[in-house]
């Protein structure tokens, strides 16, 4: 759990926005 929070950290939340909504398709 502690690798993806890292990992969330460096990216961006447009980036993690495009992936929520890649997921929920």
């Amino acid at each position: 759990i502690e690798k993806i929070k890292d990992h969330n950290d460096e990216v961006p939340d447009d980036f993690l926005n495009e992936l929520n909504k890649w997921a929920l398709e």
